[in-house]
């Protein structure tokens, strides 16, 4: 094979990257009505006698997204063309935790989060997913509400309603060959000295002309 001289810095290279087959984004939600909210030992109840909620909020993060049982061949007409997509079913791992603010019957304000409640989302998509890909989901945004109130004998009951933007790509690694220009660095900023400064002449006072 003859080798072609390249113009400028550039070179002929092989490169590892992921290739996308599919990309979609989406809304996942999470409804916990009626959850009763644990606190760990030695907080201050936020329902005890007296203490007054002022505020309820939840904070969700997203924990292990697996895929779950075979992915299933489904053909579709897109655009006047027949494509074969595959339903991919994920199950994503959610903790939930919920953060009381309360004034407390002395007057003092207190702030205390429950113990994480554990949950779990199942979904399935119709992607192109085929044999030797690979299903990356991320979360990139959380929304959530809550209202709640306290029961006796109970303790602090909420209702909890989540939402999660995801990214869902469907990748498989690849070898690509490219011409690519060499990177160089910048030049170095470097704060320069400033020049000598001449304190100002009085000449008003001096020097005075020779009478």
């Amino acid at each position: 094979m003859k080798v072609k001289n390249l113009s400028g810095g550039q070179e002929l290279l092989c490169v590892n990257v992921d290739k996308v087959y599919d990309w979609v984004t989406s809304q996942a939600s999470v409804n916990l009505p009626g959850t009763t909210i644990t606190f760990p030992a030695g907080v201050a109840d936020p329902c005890a006698a007296g203490t007054n909620i002022l505020d309820i909020t939840a904070e969700v993060t997203v924990g292990a997204v697996t895929e779950v049982g075979d992915r299933v061949n489904r053909t579709f007409i897109i655009n006047g063309a027949e494509v074969t997509l595959q339903r991919v079913t994920i199950v994503k791992s959610l903790s939930i935790a919920v953060t009381v603010s309360a004034l407390t019957a002395l007057g003092a304000q207190i702030t205390v989060t429950g113990v994480p409640i554990p949950a779990t989302v199942t979904e399935s998509y119709f992607l192109c997913a085929p044999e030797g890909t690979a299903i990356n989901v991320s979360a990139y945004d959380t929304e959530s509400s809550v209202s709640g109130a306290c029961v006796a004998g109970v303790g602090l009951v909420v209702d909890i309603a989540a939402v999660i933007c995801q990214s869902i790509q469907v990748t498989a690694p690849v070898t690509i060959e490219l011409t690519a220009d060499f990177c160089a660095p910048r030049e170095n900023i470097i704060a320069a000295c400033p020049a000598p400064a001449i304190p100002p002449q009085c000449p008003v006072v001096f020097p005075t002309p020779l009478a």
